[in-house]
C-alpha cells in the first residue's frame, strides 16, 4: 500500500506531467510516445540485466555497476538535455501557430530554440 502510494505520487505522475510541459504541442504525442517506450524498454532491460549481472559478477559488483551507470546518466542529462523555460514553450507555441513544422522538427532534433532561430535567419538571409 505505502509503496504504491509513493509510486503514484512521485514517478508515475511525473511521467505524464513532465512530457506535457517540455514538448511543443505539434510534437507532443510523438515525443511522449518515444519517452514512454524508452521507459518501458529500460524496465525490461533492467530486469533481465540485473539478473545477468548478479549471475556473472555477484551482487556487490552489480550494485556498483548500476550505481555507476546511474551517475553517468545523471551527468548525461545535465550536459546534453536543453533547458526548457517559459520562453522556450512560448516560442514553440508561436512557431506552431505559424504552422512551421520544419522549424519545430529542427528544434526537436537540432539543438533547441537557438538552432531554430539560426535556421530562420538563414532562410531570411538566403531569400
Amino acid at each position: 500500500g505505502l509503496q504504491m502510494t509513493c509510486d503514484w505520487i512521485g514517478p508515475c505522475a511525473a511521467s505524464y506531467v513532465v512530457p506535457s510541459e517540455i514538448f511543443p504541442t505539434a510534437a507532443r504525442a510523438t515525443a511522449h510516445g518515444i519517452s514512454a517506450a524508452s521507459g518501458k524498454l529500460g524496465a525490461v532491460v533492467g530486469i533481465y540485466g540485473v539478473g545477468v549481472l548478479v549471475d556473472t559478477i555477484g551482487v556487490r559488483w552489480m550494485l556498483l555497476t548500476v550505481g555507476g551507470l546511474t551517475v553517468v546518466a545523471m551527468v548525461w542529462v545535465q550536459l546534453l538535455i536543453p533547458e526548457y523555460d517559459e520562453q522556450t514553450l512560448e516560442g514553440l507555441e508561436e512557431v506552431d501557430s505559424r504552422g512551421d513544422r520544419c522549424e519545430i522538427l529542427n528544434w526537436l532534433y537540432g539543438g533547441g530554440m537557438k538552432a531554430g532561430k539560426r535556421a530562420k535567419k538563414g532562410k531570411a538571409a538566403g531569400a
